[in-house]
């Protein structure tokens, strides 16, 4: 039997017989005395730690960039972000957020059409999250975001100052591609009634441009064409310029 020195269990002055304790018995009479005080300085020093590691690995986003039915290797996926916040005039925390594997179809018997809607669902939200600036894409991904109206239209970047961005270079523009967005339409209504006549507002311009003569995008990299479009209503269009530049300059993938 263990004994315990003299005295009321309950007194403010009760001391345990430390001598005549097991290791165990020491931990429970610690625990049960000081679990409050023990409990809180485990949530300060998680919390300490926690907002620590988040200032250590907090990064700035300079850009975001979707690849939408575009399949982008790893090696390309860091020519894309890493190599470019390399460049002079970036830090160390600078990046550009970027994310592949997004696929969009109107074609109803692709085995993804199901998951289709639930990716354009996504992509809306960052768009009105103000999430996603410029999105690489195959031409029927392009169409669908140019009839969407989601996308800018690029004449505006050839006059220097006219969107308070640089202008793009004149062979750049080159490589525009027209598409066609879509206004306003009411094909339900007329669908629903008939007596209800189809009509539709459009609008062509030059929503894309051809990355085929990239080296990074190009047709030495992608049977396909990859096509580029900055969002409308993107709040970094002077960095989305620059990254259209440093695309046509960067080298082919080692």
């Amino acid at each position: 039997m263990i004994r315990l020195r003299k005295g009321n269990q309950d007194s403010i002055d009760y001391k345990p017989d430390w001598s005549a304790m097991t290791g165990a018995q020491k931990a429970g009479y610690i625990w049960d005395y000081y679990k409050i005080p023990i409990i809180a300085g485990l949530v300060i020093l998680y919390l300490t730690g926690y907002f620590v590691y988040r200032h250590a690995t907090r990064t700035t986003p300079v850009l975001c960039v979707d690849a939408v039915n575009v399949i982008v290797s790893e090696k390309l996926s860091h020519e894309l972000t890493d190599s470019y916040t390399s460049q002079p005039g970036y830090g160390k925390r600078d990046c550009v957020l970027f994310e592949s594997g997004l696929f969009l179809t109107e074609d109803e018997q692709t085995p993804a059409y199901a998951q289709s809607y639930a990716m354009q669902m996504k992509l809306l939200a960052s768009i009105v999250a103000g999430q996603l600036d410029v999105v690489l894409m195959d031409r029927e991904a392009f169409d669908i975001f140019s009839r969407e109206n989601y996308l800018m239209d690029l004449s505006a970047l050839t006059k220097k100052g006219s969107t308070g961005s640089p202008a793009l270079p004149e062979d750049i523009a080159a490589d525009f591609v027209e598409n066609t967005a879509v206004l306003s339409d009411n094909a339900d209504l007329a669908d629903a009634d008939p007596s209800v006549e189809h009509e539709a507002e459009t609008v062509t311009a030059p929503y894309g441009i051809d990355l085929s003569r990239t080296k990074l995008l190009g047709r030495d990299t992608f049977d396909q064409t990859v096509y580029l479009g900055i969002i409308a209503d993107s709040k970094r269009l002077e960095e989305a310029v620059k990254y259209i530049v440093y695309l046509y300059a960067a080298p082919a993938v080692a």
